[in-house]
Protein backbone atom coordinates (compact mmCIF):
# COMPACT_ATOMS: atom_id res chain seq x y z
CA UNK A 1 0.00 0.00 0.00
CA UNK A 2 1.24 3.29 -0.84
CA UNK A 3 2.70 5.24 2.03
CA UNK A 4 0.75 8.21 1.87
CA UNK A 5 -2.65 6.36 1.97
CA UNK A 6 -2.07 4.27 4.75
CA UNK A 7 -0.91 7.41 6.87
CA UNK A 8 -4.67 8.66 5.88
CA UNK A 9 -6.66 5.58 6.98
CA UNK A 10 -4.13 5.70 10.59
CA UNK A 11 -5.10 9.31 10.35
CA UNK A 12 -8.76 8.54 10.04
CA UNK A 13 -8.81 5.74 12.72
CA UNK A 14 -6.87 7.96 15.24
CA UNK A 15 -9.46 11.02 14.79
CA UNK A 16 -13.12 9.31 14.69
CA UNK A 17 -14.40 12.07 16.54
CA UNK A 18 -12.64 14.76 14.08
CA UNK A 19 -14.48 16.35 11.24
CA UNK A 20 -11.87 15.73 8.42
CA UNK A 21 -12.41 16.68 4.83
CA UNK A 22 -10.73 15.33 1.59
CA UNK A 23 -8.93 18.83 1.10
CA UNK A 24 -7.56 18.43 4.81
CA UNK A 25 -6.16 14.73 4.63
CA UNK A 26 -4.88 15.48 0.60
CA UNK A 27 -3.10 18.15 2.40
CA UNK A 28 -1.47 16.37 4.98
CA UNK A 29 -0.62 13.14 2.79
CA UNK A 30 0.75 16.32 0.48
CA UNK A 31 -1.55 15.80 -2.83
CA UNK A 32 -3.98 17.48 -4.52
CA UNK A 33 -7.28 16.16 -3.62
CA UNK A 34 -8.71 14.99 -6.30
CA UNK A 35 -5.30 12.72 -6.68
CA UNK A 36 -5.74 11.86 -3.44
CA UNK A 37 -9.08 10.85 -3.79
CA UNK A 38 -8.22 9.06 -6.61
CA UNK A 39 -4.62 7.42 -5.13
CA UNK A 40 -6.97 6.23 -2.04
CA UNK A 41 -9.90 4.01 -4.43
CA UNK A 42 -7.26 2.55 -5.95
CA UNK A 43 -5.56 1.16 -3.16
CA UNK A 44 -8.67 0.71 -0.54
CA UNK A 45 -11.42 0.24 -3.37
CA UNK A 46 -13.72 2.91 -1.67
CA UNK A 47 -13.73 6.97 -1.85
CA UNK A 48 -12.40 7.95 1.24
CA UNK A 49 -15.41 9.91 2.46
CA UNK A 50 -17.17 6.32 2.37
CA UNK A 51 -14.04 4.73 4.17
CA UNK A 52 -14.42 7.38 7.26
CA UNK A 53 -17.78 6.92 7.28
CA UNK A 54 -17.53 3.10 7.52
CA UNK A 55 -14.70 3.24 10.00
CA UNK A 56 -17.43 5.72 12.33
CA UNK A 57 -20.24 2.91 11.89
CA UNK A 58 -17.90 0.32 12.83
CA UNK A 59 -16.74 1.83 15.77
CA UNK A 60 -20.50 2.74 16.97
CA UNK A 61 -21.51 -0.70 17.04
CA UNK A 62 -18.77 -1.73 18.87
CA UNK A 63 -19.79 1.36 21.67
CA UNK A 64 -23.49 0.26 21.21
CA UNK A 65 -22.43 -3.73 22.08
CA UNK A 66 -19.51 -3.18 25.01
CA UNK A 67 -20.33 0.65 26.84
CA UNK A 68 -23.20 2.11 28.55
CA UNK A 69 -22.91 5.35 26.62
CA UNK A 70 -26.35 6.64 25.38
CA UNK A 71 -26.90 6.48 21.44
CA UNK A 72 -26.29 10.27 21.44
CA UNK A 73 -23.31 10.28 23.30
CA UNK A 74 -21.38 7.86 20.42
CA UNK A 75 -22.94 9.58 17.85
CA UNK A 76 -20.83 12.47 19.10
CA UNK A 77 -17.66 10.78 20.01
CA UNK A 78 -17.41 8.81 16.35
CA UNK A 79 -17.69 12.27 15.02
CA UNK A 80 -21.47 11.58 13.49
CA UNK A 81 -24.09 14.65 13.73
CA UNK A 82 -27.31 13.82 12.87
CA UNK A 83 -29.33 10.96 14.89
CA UNK A 84 -31.90 10.03 12.08
CA UNK A 85 -29.20 10.00 9.60
CA UNK A 86 -27.40 7.99 12.04
CA UNK A 87 -30.06 5.43 12.72
CA UNK A 88 -30.97 5.11 8.69
CA UNK A 89 -27.36 4.17 8.21
CA UNK A 90 -26.82 1.88 10.80
CA UNK A 91 -30.18 -0.13 9.83
CA UNK A 92 -28.54 -0.08 6.02
CA UNK A 93 -25.52 -1.45 7.03
CA UNK A 94 -26.27 -4.07 9.77
CA UNK A 95 -30.45 -4.69 9.22
CA UNK A 96 -31.39 -3.00 12.96
CA UNK A 97 -31.94 -0.19 14.83
CA UNK A 98 -28.86 0.75 17.18
CA UNK A 99 -31.87 0.30 19.99
CA UNK A 100 -32.63 -3.16 18.93
CA UNK A 101 -28.88 -4.16 18.49
CA UNK A 102 -27.93 -3.07 21.62
CA UNK A 103 -30.71 -4.63 23.43
CA UNK A 104 -29.58 -8.20 21.58
CA UNK A 105 -26.12 -7.39 22.92
CA UNK A 106 -27.40 -7.26 26.05
CA UNK A 107 -29.24 -10.30 27.02
CA UNK A 108 -27.42 -13.05 28.82
CA UNK A 109 -28.50 -15.98 27.39
CA UNK A 110 -29.53 -18.48 30.94
CA UNK A 111 -27.08 -20.42 32.14
CA UNK A 112 -28.92 -23.02 34.58
CA UNK A 113 -32.78 -23.79 34.17
CA UNK A 114 -34.80 -23.97 37.09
Amino acid sequence: MDGRIAYATSMMKLRLGSQLNITTMAAKVNLAPEHFCRLFRTEIGVPPGRYFKELRMEESKKLLATSFLSTQEIIFRVGLRDYSHFVRDFKARYGTTPRKFRHQCSVVPLLFEY
